[in-house]
């Protein structure tokens, strides 16, 4: 017996995935991506649907299956039946507007709001399918084959937009670097007396996201002039942050703002650690865990106001072998799913998540061990770890601090090693990790030092610095370099308040 009101919901659904509504809606989604200069973009779009029509009618030519006549249908329907014309044109509708929620084209500010419009895309192509054959107007395999054949000519068409999109933003690198690099004559000179100066990554995304990257960074440089704080803004390749910020300090530059993720920040403190320069953080990146423990703002004028009215706070960083990190290094496991990540997204153009999703797949899979000997002043063991990770300063082990440090001035390294030599064992321990109850693991190790030698008998060791990775050649003496760099953080007050609050978690 059927219901009225999930009649009426596969008649809405029915309707709504009708091809002729589809293009209507994607006309609209074509207007918008035109006033937003996206023409890449708008020529994806066409090529899908005028692709996608010829590739239903050609399969609907080719197959010339009729309706269904067991049933009386609960709507007209003419045409042949094989592939389902709703389903396939569903794919392609809500999957490219999943696509441009991905990408950041279409506005949803947050991630929640991404994923809730990949969800209820998901949902729409579900619902278009299932109505067709609640309704007497299609077979169930008309459905699948309207679907198998959208998602190949989707895929198709969006790895065409993806080499397109990637050449487009390389153009762009190029040119912003040649216009905003720090030997570009266009370049706005070092302001006196501040000499402050902004090293931006070129791959940060408030430049690779947006259609108009130059009035991103007048606008940036604006925000400086109005909180008083007039700045230089060099765009550099993030595989030269760390040269643009020695040059930066040999011009005599009296405060240095990193603009990027945490390897961009590590690059930069590389430059700075231990001369009078100051460190500005403008948090960009993925995750922002140095901005992070330090109750860093990441909104953009909210950080820039900490940068030009903050307190100057000084705070540790950790050295191994010469080379300085801000949060952690780590041998083994994450160094080896790191170095994977790259080569992925090098090779296959993957996103990071995605990227770091199959690396972690593959590293997990072949989960090689590496035999270490690790010498403090305290204490030395021997063993053969999957996973040794080493922190600037604590990183405490509970569920709400997972990851995040209550301190960066506490003048200690911390060093964690994981015993176990199964998959099994591994995975157990992150369970543990999750649950607060790490540290009560006989096959887990945790001590703290201010400095750490780690032997082996390899000649080369593959070692992560800040998500970046590293070859080295051991032993690898590690050290903690006190109060090293001296970071701007939001006013006195605010600091305090918001570590007193983090403390008691």
């Amino acid at each position: 017996m059927q219901s009225s009101i999930v009649t009426g919901l596969m008649h809405f659904a029915s309707w709504a995935s009708h091809p002729l509504v589809l293009s209507l809606l994607a006309l609209a989604i074509g207007a918008y991506l035109a006033y937003r200069r996206l023409f890449h973009l708008l020529r994806v779009e066409l090529l899908i649907w005028i692709g996608g029509a010829a590739l239903n009618l050609s399969l609907k030519l080719f197959f010339q299956r009729l309706r269904p006549e067991e049933a009386t249908p609960l709507i007209p329907a003419a045409g042949y039946s094989y592939p389902s014309g709703h389903a396939l044109g569903s794919v392609l509708f809500f999957g490219g507007l999943a696509y441009l929620f991905s990408i950041g084209i279409l506005p949803a500010r947050s991630l929640v709001l991404r994923k809730a419009a990949a969800f209820l895309c998901f949902a729409m192509v579900i619902l278009a399918g299932i109505s067709r054959v609640y309704l007497g107007v299609h077979y169930l395999t008309d459905v699948l084959g309207g679907w198998t054949a959208g998602l190949f000519w989707l895929g198709l068409c969006i790895n065409f937009a993806e080499v397109w999109r990637r050449r487009i933003i390389h153009h762009r690198r190029k040119t912003l670097i040649r216009k905003w690099g720090p030997t570009a004559r266009e370049t706005p000179s070092v302001p006196s007396p501040l000499n402050t100066i902004v090293l931006i990554n070129a791959d940060a995304n408030i430049l690779s996201g947006r259609d108009n990257p130059e009035e991103t960074l007048a606008a940036l440089a604006q925000r400086f002039r109005a909180e008083g704080l007039p700045a230089a803004l060099w765009v550099t390749p993030g595989d030269q942050i760390g040269a643009a910020a020695q040059m930066a300090v040999e011009q005599g530059a009296k405060t240095l703002v990193a603009a990027g993720g945490d390897g961009t920040i590590s690059a930069v403190v590389q430059a700075v650690t231990g001369s009078p320069v100051r460190l500005g953080v403008l948090p960009l990146g993925t995750f922002n865990h140095f901005a992070k423990d330090l109750h860093i703002p990441t909104e953009m004028a909210e950080a820039v106001r900490t940068i030009a009215r903050g307190t100057p706070f000084r705070v540790d960083v950790g050295e191994v072998n010469g080379r300085v990190f801000i949060n952690n290094a780590s041998i083994g496991f994450y160094s080896r799913v790191v170095e994977k990540r790259d080569e992925i997204r090098e090779r296959l153009g993957y996103r990071k998540w995605r990227a770091l999703l199959k690396a972690g797949l593959i590293v997990f899979r072949r989960f090689p061990l590496i035999s270490v000997r690790v010498e403090s002043r305290e204490e030395t063991h021997e063993f053969r770890t999957p996973l040794l990770f080493i922190g600037n300063n604590e990183y405490p082990i509970t569920l709400l601090n997972l990851g995040r440090r209550t301190a960066l001035d506490r003048r200690t390294l911390s060093i964690y090693a994981v015993r176990s030599e199964s998959r099994f064992g591994f995975v157990l321990l992150s369970l543990r990790a999750l649950l607060g109850r790490l540290h009560a693991a006989g096959d887990f190790h945790f001590f703290l030092g201010r400095s750490l030698l780690v032997e082996t008998t390899k000649r080369r060791l593959k070692i992560a610095l800040d998500g970046e990775v590293a070859s080295m050649k051991p032993p690898l003496r590690f050290r903690i370099r006190a109060q090293a760099i001296e970071v701007m953080v939001p006013k006195a007050q605010e600091f305090t308040a918001a570590v007193g609050a983090e403390g008691e978690r």
